[in-house]
């Protein structure tokens, strides 16, 4: 996904309609193009027809279900979901599902606006899904990488283990492809965060074990196990399973 930020364009899905018209109107006044919906059916539609660069989600949106709207949409725009502590379980399963951020209500404008501008300076420092190399680290490493079973085809933007296609975000997908290039090497999570997200102040350490988290979940799935491991919770290491 590149993106110019200057243009950026903002959807925001919300049954409030007070709060999804005022966030639409500080945005603006923000220097941002935003829409609103007030339902899923409405996001959808307005989705399609002009796909925005980040998507702010209430989690409480009617049917088809918030998630359901995320799994249609974290694939092509950079997704921020508004939730709340007594729905924690909800937040997770978002985050589960692949949105990059979250703020919890009651929230400030300016900390939304300040994770929007930080969700899109860092798209726009994306490479496209097909190119290798992402903006943190570069290598000359081979396109393809494996371990054990698990292959990631760098140019494709494609990881399978055992034949089984692995569907990742491209901030998983860099995320494994960094501890692919250093399999078999314990990796402190702080050397993971500068590598794969830079030094963005607006990204903090908690955005490691959350995609290790969706990690290690979707390796699970296609039956890789062990392949992932924390070590101590402060570091990671990828080697092949032990039989």
């Amino acid at each position: 996904m590149v993106i110019n930020v200057a243009r950026a364009r903002v959807l925001v899905v919300d049954p409030d309609s007070q709060l999804s018209e005022l966030l639409v109107h500080s945005l603006g006044r923000a220097g941002l193009s935003s829409v609103s919906a007030q339902d899923a059916a409405t996001a959808l539609d307005l989705f399609d027809n002009a796909p925005p660069d980040v998507v702010v989600l209430a989690l409480d949106i009617d049917s088809p279900a918030g998630l359901e709207v995320l799994e249609t949409v974290c694939t092509r725009a950079q997704v921020i979901l508004l939730g709340s502590v007594r729905r924690e379980e909800k937040l997770i399963r978002g985050l589960d599902l692949g949105a990059d951020d979250y703020v919890v209500k009651p929230f400030s404008f300016p900390e939304l606006l300040a994770r929007i501008r930080a969700r899109l300076r860092r798209a726009a420092l994306e490479p496209a899904p097909r190119r290798s190399t992402s903006p943190a680290f570069v290598s000359t490493s081979p396109a393809l990488l494996k371990v054990g079973g698990l292959t990631l085809d760098r140019a494709a933007g494609k990881v399978a283990y055992a034949g089984r296609r692995l569907r990742l975000t491209p901030t998983e997908f860099r995320v494994l492809e960094y501890l692919l290039l250093h399999a078999g090497t314990v990796v402190p999570t702080r050397i993971l965060l500068e590598a794969v997200w830079g030094r963005d102040p607006a990204v903090g350490p908690e955005v490691v074990p959350v995609n290790i988290h969706r990690l290690q979940h979707k390796l699970r799935d296609a039956g890789a196990c062990n392949l992932l491991s924390t070590v101590r919770g402060v570091s990671l290491v990828l080697r092949p399973e032990q039989s």
